[in-house]
């Protein structure tokens, strides 16, 4: 990903970038905004190293500064015996199958993306931790970040318990 942003800028220094762990790095600044995109939170695979971002993450804020997280909001209800297997994709030229387990314990879910195609088999393998929007408020508020606003989605609509995803963005406290 650095090098195909290194590709798009004119200056190859207008972005300065760093290659870190997030949940334990430390750039020596601080910064107004930090976020996490894509579920990029559920990556980190224990409760522990997800704390840690958190904490990471207010060690990196200007007071006041915010922190934006998307991800989703799990759906549990998709597992039969802790496990499901569904069509990802059908069409004329290959078939996408996702499998996976899922650990209720550790909130741990591994996956298997499956694609067959005249071209051959290709299975990717990846694990993620889900963590509850609650749960997620209580990794801020042990950072000493407050909620200030929660959307089901991009477009900032309401937060329901149908919402598949939440933006959620937190504040450091004034200091």
């Amino acid at each position: 990903m650095l090098e195909k942003l290194k590709a798009k800028q004119a200056d190859a220094k207008t972005i300065e970038t760093t290659v870190a762990d997030m949940a334990n790095f430390n750039l020596d600044r601080t910064y107004d905004f930090a976020y996490l995109i894509f579920n990029t939170l559920l990556n980190l695979t224990s409760q522990a190293a997800q704390v840690a971002c958190f904490q990471n993450a207010a060690q990196h804020l200007n007071s006041g500064g915010r922190f934006l997280v998307e991800t989703i909001v799990p759906d549990i209800a998709v597992f039969t015996d802790n496990q499901y297997l569904r069509t990802d994709e059908v069409n004329f030229n290959d078939v996408r199958i996702e499998a996976a387990t899922h650990d209720p314990v550790s909130q741990l879910v591994e996956c298997q993306r499956i694609r067959i195609s005249a071209e051959g088999t290709s299975v990717k393998p990846f694990v993620y931790r889900y963590a509850w929007p609650s749960e997620i408020d209580l990794m801020a508020n042990l950072a000493g970040l407050k909620l200030v606003h929660r959307w089901g989605d991009w477009q900032r609509s309401p937060f329901t318990p149908d919402s598949g995803m939440h933006i959620s963005v937190y504040e450091k406290a004034p200091s």
